[in-house]
């Protein structure tokens, strides 16, 4: 089987030839690194020029966000059976590849797979262990800034891995279309990992499967970003995808954690990005209600999916 691994660019500074350097040191080495560079103004590249191991560089005349350029990434990946994304700041641990691809042959009810993700500037702690979604509609990091205990760090089944660093089987990816690039960035992982579930995959979190990550590492206003792109995305998310009967049973509770991140965020510096992700959300709400002819057709039972979610608002 061949895998490679898909790393999307922006500006990425002394963070890529870092990523690169783990990614040589691998014990299973990807058939193809695939760099997609978002226009970046710095000199990043460099270190896929000068990078040991071989790169296949795709320079993009505009940024068009993570989804985009990891789909634009498939175009090289014809004769490639997974597809890995990492993050340009996700450092993998010599065995992370081959930690995964081990798990496609032990666990082939598996269709895609997240990493055990710790903090890079303190490993103790946990970036993430897969994506946990809530029947609100929020979704975040397992584990996140949780002390990681090696003991305790087992693989289990979760809703769906973070896109820093994860592992996609090829075909599926294509089955539900990829990424959506409305989405533009943050929580379009999040969307593509339930509309994988709607078709009945299943995500495996690979606990040997490791990586340090820096996160909003590549974003200057990191804040800002975050909350005006994940929360427009999650209100996109939840209508987009989820079942009929979940929809209309959860709608008071998906109401209400947007009402109290509004509040929320009206009392912090990114008061009118809060806005703007709401506002945007609504806007285009008639066009995300329409992709639902394409989620909902052949998808499992809603009790099947509601399974897979986390019975909490956040």
């Amino acid at each position: 089987m061949k895998v490679a691994v898909v790393i999307v660019n922006w500006n990425s500074g002394e963070y890529l030839e870092r990523c690169l350097c783990a990614l040589e040191k691998q014990e299973l080495l990807p058939s193809k690194v695939i760099i997609v560079d978002n226009c970046s103004n710095d000199d990043s590249l460099l270190a896929a020029e000068n990078a040991r191991i071989s790169t296949v560089v795709l320079r993009l005349p505009e940024n068009v966000g993570f989804a985009r350029a990891n789909n634009l990434a498939l175009s090289e990946c014809k004769d490639i059976d997974w597809v890995a994304t990492l993050n340009a700041d996700a450092f993998a641990d010599p065995r992370w590849l081959m930690e995964l691809m081990q798990a496609t042959i032990n666990c082939p009810e598996y269709s895609f797979f997240a990493s055990c993700m710790l903090k890079d500037t303190n490993t103790d702690l946990y970036d993430g262990a897969g994506d946990n979604y809530f029947i609100s509609g929020l979704a975040k990091r397992r584990n996140y800034l949780k002390r990681y205990v090696p003991e305790e760090n087992q693989s289990r089944e979760v809703f769906a891995p973070c896109a820093a660093a994860a592992l996609y089987r090829k075909d599926a990816w294509q089955e539900v279309g990829g990424f959506d690039e409305d989405f533009f960035c943050f929580f379009e992982d999040v969307d593509l990992g339930f509309r994988l579930r709607l078709k009945g995959h299943k995500c495996l979190y690979v606990a040997d499967a490791m990586v340090r990550h820096v996160g909003g590492g590549l974003t200057e206003n990191v804040s800002s970003s975050v909350v005006m792109y994940g929360h427009r995305n999650l209100v996109w998310t939840y209508f987009k995808n989820m079942p009929l009967p979940l929809l209309l049973a959860f709608l008071p509770v998906h109401a209400l954690v947007n009402l109290v991140s509004i509040a929320y965020f009206l009392t912090t510096p990114q008061r009118s990005a809060i806005l703007q992700s709401k506002w945007q959300a609504l806007a285009a709400l008639r066009k995300f209600l329409a992709k639902r002819s394409e989620t909902q057709p052949g998808r499992i039972s809603s009790m099947t999916l509601l399974s897979s979610m986390t019975w909490r608002l956040w």
